[in-house]
């Protein structure tokens, strides 16, 4: 009997998006016998299309979406070799030389270094492009499948969060000295909206205190408003709203032609909305 099974990581990559397998060899349990070789040819088209990319490659092998959903079979059940081939065959590239994005470069510099050779100098151009000791990480990681939730299930982990989240209150300040991963930009945006608030109305929070257990919540609070650059990212606006202050209460103060927020207008607009009862 043939089945259809998702497959796929929490780090966003999936080598076979959907495998046809007999339930009688199906094992999700890893065993040398049975996955041994199966891995090592992973790692080998891995280490073959990915990993060490050349610049004859293409970034990006595009296709509108009508196209891919004509040309990728993400029903049927295709072998994993097929579909680990297509997956990567269809997508970007972002360890090419060549691949450049708003937010991360598949490039990060090029190094010219002069050594000797028969006494002569020569020149030499070094490209960088996917951080290999990085990915060692990645994979190391994504092996041991660890949760950082509790110290006996990632000890490890648990204390190198610690030292790491130190360092970096070291770098920033002596006034820091905690912190927290944040999964991207967006959360950590929200996050700062979240302690702000925190930080001038802490009763939005339950207190605990000896003789009673208060849950005021923001119910009680006055009507709050955030002022943010007008190009602030979006993740402002969806914030407010999920933290129940209200995406029009999100006031945008001018910008100047490089991006930098107008003072003028800023203390212009903080005045309106003290003067309107209005906190910030």
């Amino acid at each position: 009997m043939q089945h259809k099974r998702y497959n796929s990581d929490d780090k966003g990559w999936v080598f076979a998006l959907y495998i046809s397998f007999n339930m009688t060899d199906f094992c999700p349990v890893a065993e040398v016998e049975k996955h041994g070789e199966f891995l090592n040819r992973v790692v080998e088209l891995l280490f073959k299309n990915i990993v060490f990319t050349k610049r004859q490659d293409k970034v990006l092998l595009w296709q509108t979406p009508e196209e891919l959903e004509e040309k990728f079979d993400f029903f049927s059940g295709t072998e994993w070799g097929a579909s680990g081939k297509n997956t990567i065959k269809f997508s970007v590239k972002t360890g090419h030389p060549y691949f450049i994005n708003q937010l991360f470069s598949g490039r990060t510099d090029e190094l010219r270094c002069k050594y000797l050779e028969n006494g002569s100098g020569n020149e030499v151009a070094l490209s960088f492009s996917l951080d290999p000791y990085g990915l060692a990480g990645q994979w190391l990681t994504d092996a041991l499948n660890a949760s950082v939730y509790t110290y006996e299930v990632s000890p490890i982990f648990s204390l190198m969060e610690m030292h790491v989240i130190r360092e970096v209150c070291r770098m920033v300040g002596p006034q820091w000295g905690d912190g927290l991963f944040c999964p991207g930009g967006s959360f950590g945006n929200g996050m700062a909206i979240n302690l702000a608030r925190f930080n001038r109305y802490p009763d939005v929070k339950a207190i605990n205190t000896f003789y009673n257990f208060l849950e005021k919540g923001t119910h009680h609070l006055p009507n709050l408003v955030v002022l943010a650059s007008e190009e602030s990212h979006y993740s402002i606006n969806k914030f407010a709203t999920f933290l129940g202050i209200g995406e029009n209460n999100v006031i945008t103060v001018s910008t100047d032609d490089v991006g930098r927020m107008i003072v003028e207008d800023l203390e212009k607009k903080i005045i309106q909305q003290t003067e309107e009862g209005v906190f910030l």
